[in-house]
């Protein structure tokens, strides 16, 4: 048999001896009839608090889980836009099949154009200023040139 039993939220402690002077003090000052409800009584108080810092010991390490828990949250969530802008731009990407493929492809034909017209300038303007170049150069007067004279 244990010198400890529980049955039916009782608890019954055969020969329990506390050899600390602490407590042997404190009841030797007690009058001997409130000696064993005032044991009882610090039995009860040292069992409410101990509850209490376990409790404590547990919500620290509930509350270091949950921080932990918080953190890996926030940085998986700071992963989220840029993860859905890599993923919007593969899917509105540019290659064929994709969104911006005939933007793409505008946008070339009006570059190829654009280029296309900035090589005709120099040989627009060369044909525009022919007949004044050669009276330039040839040291003619303007009359003598295809263009009217000037005013």
């Amino acid at each position: 048999m244990s010198a400890i039993e529980i049955t039916n939220h009782t608890v019954v402690i055969r020969e329990l001896i506390i050899s600390r002077n602490d407590v042997a003090d404190f009841l030797a000052s007690v009058p001997e009839d409130e000696r064993e409800g005032l044991a009882r009584e610090a039995f009860e108080v040292g069992v409410f608090c101990l509850e209490r810092a376990r409790g404590g010991k547990d919500m620290d390490f509930v509350r270091r889980q949950v921080e932990s828990l918080l953190t890996t949250v926030e940085n998986a969530v700071r992963l989220i836009p840029q993860a859905t802008e890599e993923k919007l731009l593969a899917k509105l990407g540019t290659g064929e099949g994709q969104v911006l493929a005939p933007v793409q492809v505008l946008v070339q034909q009006v570059e190829r154009g654009t280029q296309q017209q900035l090589r005709e300038v120099p040989r627009a303007a060369g044909e525009r200023d022919r007949p004044f170049k050669r009276v330039i150069l040839s040291g003619q007067s303007a009359e003598e040139d295809d263009r009217p004279p000037r005013r």
